[in-house]
């Protein structure tokens, strides 16, 4: 095994589990230092100059205060594309991947408009603005910080999206619209459940609704009557998910689970 390796690993295992720590090393190896597979296994040699000694030292530190390995480098993949992200967003979920993949099957060459509600990163219009290159997106957020993030995004990955600073609460109806979300669902009496790394360093504008309005932005998104809705929920509430979409006129709804097993995303259509 590489020294370099060894020597992240025993101090990163002190702190996280050993699986996690080996994650966050070859990660951190691999992705910021280059280092290949055969140099990360010791088939040939690599060891980090000075400058980079002295960079991973920083970096290590920053991850044993808990901070999140995508923010100390700075970025995440999703859906095979590059995100960067920071303490103002979200850091995109391999679960959300299975919302967009879910969208791209069912939109496919269709001439739609699509309205992302809470873009943060900017994960999801991206991808599917590289996938669905007919379909004309418009990305909301209500924090300038997040759009900053996803129109730098945007750029570096080369799709046009229309970002607009908006409060779901405060816009007009959609009805020609398909509208997709992951908005905010983590109820606060789950705040113990949580990891301190999310807590401390993800926007909890992103993350808390209140204890006695736990899916405020679904009936919101549903009174502005877009034809089409997908969206991330909560595994909780699932089925009353699709019992307000329901009573706002959506007859069809569909609710399915991830990777994991757990109920997380719907699609509703009237």
């Amino acid at each position: 095994m590489n020294p370099e390796y060894t020597r992240l690993l025993q101090q990163l295992a002190i702190l996280y589990p050993r699986a996690e720590a080996s994650a966050i090393t070859r990660l951190l190896l691999t992705e910021v230092f280059q280092f290949s597979t055969s140099a990360l296994y010791g088939a040939t040699e690599r060891l980090l100059s000075e400058g980079e000694q002295a960079l991973c030292n920083q970096m290590l530190a920053r991850l044993l205060c808990r901070e999140p390995i995508q923010q100390v480098i700075g970025y995440e993949r999703f859906c095979g594309l590059k995100f960067f992200v920071n303490r103002h967003v979200l850091i995109p979920r391999p679960e959300t991947q299975e919302l967009v993949q879910w969208m791209v099957h069912d939109l496919q060459d269709l001439a739609c408009q699509i309205v992302d509600v809470g873009t943060g990163s900017g994960c999801i219009a991206i991808s599917l603005a590289k996938s669905l290159p007919k379909a004309h997106i418009e990305a909301w957020d209500v924090s300038s910080e997040a759009l900053d993030v996803a129109m730098e995004n945007a750029r570096h990955n080369g799709v046009e999206i229309d970002f607009i600073q908006k409060d779901v609460f405060r816009a007009n109806t959609l009805c020609d619209a398909v509208v997709v979300s992951n908005p905010p669902y983590v109820c606060e009496s789950e705040r113990d459940n949580m990891s301190s790394n999310v807590l401390q360093y993800e926007p909890e504008l992103a993350l808390f609704v209140p204890d006695d309005a736990p899916l405020r932005f679904y009936r919101q998104i549903a009174e502005l009557q877009p034809k089409l809705i997908f969206c991330e929920i909560n595994e909780k509430f699932g089925r009353e998910v699709c019992r307000l979409f329901q009573e706002n006129g959506y007859s069809n709804t569909e609710l399915r689970q991830d990777s994991f097993g757990k109920d997380r995303m719907i699609k509703a259509s009237k």
